[in-house]
């Protein structure tokens, strides 16, 4: 008989991975609620904490600059002067 614990909606064996814990909900601010909302957010915060350094947030996303230019380009988003801001649809 296999057991199997819950863990945030994780299995034990996930919740058991050094350095992985259960999502954590902050009680004022809307979590994105898809994968790809999560991924957008993700971008957006890792490339305002590089000051808009594609290679430094790529490497810290553990992606390639070419993957991270082409997740910008699908979801809409333009780096700039360390700023990410929506691409404007002229």
């Amino acid at each position: 008989m296999k057991r199997s614990v819950s863990c945030g909606g994780l299995t034990s064996s996930a919740c058991s991975v050094p350095g992985l814990s259960p999502p954590t909900a902050h009680p004022h601010a809307e979590q994105p609620r898809t994968l790809a909302e999560r991924e957008r957010q993700a971008i957006i915060d890792t490339l305002q904490r590089t000051s808009g350094r594609l290679a430094e947030a790529a490497r810290r996303l553990g992606i390639s600059r070419t993957t991270l230019w082409r997740r910008l380009k699908a979801y809409g988003l333009r780096p700039g002067n360390g700023r990410v801001g929506s691409a404007s649809r002229a």
